[in-house]
């Protein structure tokens, strides 16, 4: 058996004016009220989401601030893209990696998970 095609399938997927972008992002369809997923995956040079965020009230976290980390480079790489949505104060991280409903669980995935998917919703 050769497991070979396997390996390179996924590569393909990706659109080419991702392939100059150094972060791998991805962005799916929307959700309902217009939250959206990203993925993110933290590498040596950049390990930080760099993002303040409000964890009470809720079972969501509050966007504070977006600060130099991945998701100030995702935003970036979308600055010019008309339509495209960009993660901003006032946003709520609704999901990491499938979980959702506790602020303190989020938090702990994202600080202890490479690849992160990410549910925002817009304020």
């Amino acid at each position: 058996a050769n497991g070979a095609p396997e390996a390179t399938a996924s590569k393909d997927l990706a659109p080419p004016s991702d392939a100059a972008v150094s972060v791998p992002i991805a962005a799916r369809p929307t959700f309902s009220d217009g939250m959206f997923e990203i993925e993110l995956t933290k590498t040596a040079e950049q390990s930080k989401i760099g993002l303040d965020v409000d964890r009470h009230g809720g079972q969501s976290l509050r966007i504070l601030k977006v600060k130099q980390g991945l998701i100030n480079d995702w935003n970036e790489t979308r600055a010019d893209i008309e339509g495209k949505p960009q993660i901003k104060p006032g946003f709520r991280i609704i999901e990491v990696n499938g979980i959702s409903m506790e602020p303190m669980r989020i938090m702990e995935t994202v600080a202890n998970s490479t690849t992160l998917k990410i549910v925002v919703k817009p304020q």
